[in-house]
């Protein structure tokens, strides 16, 4: 099985002591074990998501998804499950599902296990529901 991690600036993880510098540090958690056992490919961005995916397809892979992939991102709104995508100029971890399904379904591809890793309680939630419909439309 392969592993790709989509997350903008943290990684899936960094043993203590091996890195220093205040962004690496502040942003590896390890509560979620395959972060700490596995061997993960790193994607940024919907571009790098995107091309890695079509370059490497998605079979035998697990996926874990951030929302939020850029400054823009974390400004949303916390009241409900209302994200400005309209709004926004750079893509989310969702604009990524929303693609992934896409593929999966034009290429007749089982959608990858995945994790989401996200800490956008909205985001989240959204990513979880279109994989989820997306499923049950496929199972149908």
């Amino acid at each position: 099985m392969r592993y790709l991690f989509l997350d903008d600036i943290r990684f899936p993880y960094i043993p203590d002591g091996e890195r220093t510098d205040d962004i690496c540090s502040a942003y590896h958690y390890t509560f979620f074990n395959p972060f700490k056992t596995e061997k993960w490919d790193i994607v940024r961005s919907y571009d790098e998501f995107v091309d890695y995916i079509q370059k490497n397809g998605a079979d035998d892979l697990f996926i874990a998804f951030d929302h939020d992939l850029a400054d823009e991102h974390y400004n949303y709104n916390h009241s409900g499950t209302i994200l400005m995508y309209d709004e926004y100029t750079e893509k989310t971890g969702f604009d990524c599902v929303k693609w992934l399904c896409r593929y999966c379904q034009d290429n007749n591809v089982k959608f990858p296990e995945y994790y989401i890793h996200s800490m956008n309680p909205d985001g989240k939630i959204n990513i979880n529901s279109y994989i989820h419909n997306y499923k049950k439309h496929i199972e149908n």
